[in-house]
C-alpha cells in the first residue's frame, strides 16, 4: 500500500470515528409566545395602525420588560403571524429572544415597520394551526406555550375553530384571547363581531383553552393598547406571581369528552319547544353558539338561558322564544364574569335594553352569568 493509499484510509477511518458533530441543545427560555393578530377585512386601516401601535408599545413597558426578568431565565422568545381567511397566514417577525430593553425595542421596531399581510375572512382555527406550525418549528425550547389570539370576528372560513382549539390544547398549549368589541355591528353580516352572546363569551367558549387561559376585552381599538399590556403582563409573568390570572379553561371541552357525559333532565322551565337537527339538552359553548345563531335565522331567541358546571367546564341550555311582533331587538350572553355583566348591563341600559333574565353558576371559585336584554 502507498503512502497516498495510506493516507486516504486514515482520514477515512478518522472520520467515522470522529462522526457528525453533535446536533446542538436548543436554547431554553421562560416561554415560547405567539401573537397572532387579525387582519381580516373588517380590520380597516385605522384599527390596524391602533393594533400594531399597540403591540409595539407593550413590549418595551417597563411592566412586560419586569415580568421577562422575573422569569427563571429572564428571557423569552416571540413570534407575530398575522392571519385572515384560510390559506392567508404570514409570519411578521420570526423568532426573536426578548430579554432587555435593547432586544425589546428591536421587536418593537419591526412590529410598526412590517407592511400588512392580509385583508380576507376570518379563519381563527387557520391562525391557531398555523400559530402550532410555529411553536413546532421555534428553536428554543420551553415548557410553556402560549398562543395569544386577538381578532374582532367569530370564526366564518376554515375548519371549526373548537377542533383547532383542543389539539392545541392536547399538545399542552395553551391559548388566550384579546376580543375587540366593535362599536358598530359591520352592515352586511353583524353577527359576525356582534354574535348574539357577544364575542367576547364566544372566545370564552370556543377559543381560549389550556391551564390558565383568559379573556380580555377591548372595548373599542382605542384602548387596545392598555388591553394588550395588561394581557401580554399576565401571560408572560411566571406561574404563582402577582401578574397570573389564575383563571382555569371553562369553554374547552373534547368531543369525546362530551359523548361520556351523562343526559341530564332537563328542567321543565327550560323544555324547549323547537329542537333542531343536533340538539341536546345541553351543549358545550361552541354547540350553543351554533344553536342560538340557527334559531335566530328563525326570528327565535334565548328567552332564558341556565348554565352548569360539569367536570371543571360549562354546559348550556336555553329556552326559545318567538320573536314578539313588531320592532324586535335583544342581547343574549352567556359565560359572563361579573365585571364584564356590570359593563354590559351598562350597555344595554343605555341604549334602551331591559334584562329580563339573568342566571349564573359558580366554577372554581368564579361566577359565571347569563343574562338576556330585550328592547321592544
Amino acid at each position: 500500500m502507498g503512502i497516498a493509499t495510506r493516507l486516504l484510509v486514515f482520514v477515512i477511518a478518522a472520520t467515522v470515528l470522529v462522526g457528525p458533530p453533535a446536533a446542538r441543545a436548543a436554547e431554553e427560555v421562560d416561554l415560547l409566545l405567539v401573537l397572532s393578530s387579525d387582519v381580516s377585512r373588517s380590520i380597516d386601516a385605522r384599527k390596524f395602525k391602533l393594533q400594531r401601535e399597540g403591540y409595539a408599545a407593550a413590549i418595551v413597558n417597563p411592566r412586560v420588560l419586569q415580568a421577562i426578568r422575573s422569569g427563571a431565565l429572564g428571557q423569552i422568545a416571540v413570534s407575530l403571524v398575522e392571519w385572515s381567511g384560510v390559506g392567508a397566514q404570514k409570519i411578521v417577525i420570526d423568532w426573536t429572544v426578548i430579554r432587555d430593553d435593547a432586544t425589546a425595542k428591536d421587536f418593537s421596531a419591526q412590529v410598526i415597520e412590517a407592511p400588512r399581510a392580509f385583508a380576507d375572512r376570518t379563519s381563527i382555527s387557520g391562525g391557531i394551526d398555523f400559530a402550532m406550525a410555529q411553536l413546532a418549528r421555534a428553536p428554543f425550547q420551553s415548557n410553556r406555550r402560549t398562543i395569544d389570539v386577538s381578532g374582532d370576528g367569530t370564526n366564518n372560513s376554515g375548519r371549526d375553530v373548537t377542533d383547532a382549539r383542543d389539539e392545541a390544547v392536547a399538545k399542552g398549549v395553551t391559548i388566550n384571547g384579546l376580543v375587540i368589541l366593535s362599536e358598530r355591528p359591520m352592515s352586511w353580516n353583524a353577527d359576525h363581531t356582534n354574535p348574539p352572546s357577544g364575542l367576547d363569551a364566544y372566545y370564552r367558549n370556543n377559543v381560549i383553552g389550556g391551564p390558565g387561559s383568559f379573556v380580555m376585552v377591548a372595548e373599542d381599538f382605542s384602548s387596545f393598547g392598555q388591553t394588550i399590556l395588561n394581557k401580554l403582563n399576565a401571560e408572560i409573568a411566571p406561574k404563582g406571581t402577582k401578574a397570573d390570572t389564575g383563571a382555569k379553561d371553562a369553554g374547552a371541552m373534547s368531543k369525546q369528552q362530551l359523548d361520556k357525559l351523562p343526559r341530564p333532565v332537563t328542567p321543565p322551565s327550560l323544555r324547549v319547544p323547537h329542537r333542531s337537527p343536533g340538539y341536546s339538552d345541553w351543549l358545550t359553548g361552541d354547540g350553543y353558539q351554533k344553536l342560538v345563531e340557527a334559531m335566530v335565522q328563525q326570528r327565535r331567541y334565548p328567552r332564558v338561558v341556565e348554565a352548569r358546571a360539569f367536570n371543571g367546564i360549562l354546559l348550556y341550555h336555553a329556552a326559545f322564544a318567538p320573536y314578539p311582533a313588531g320592532t324586535f331587538n335583544f342581547w343574549s350572553h352567556y359565560g359572563l364574569t361579573s365585571d364584564d355583566f356590570a359593563q354590559k348591563d351598562r350597555l344595554h341600559r343605555r341604549d334602551g335594553h331591559r334584562l329580563t333574565h339573568k342566571q349564573s353558576v359558580h366554577l372554581d371559585g368564579r361566577e359565571f352569568i347569563q343574562a338576556t336584554w330585550v328592547r321592544p
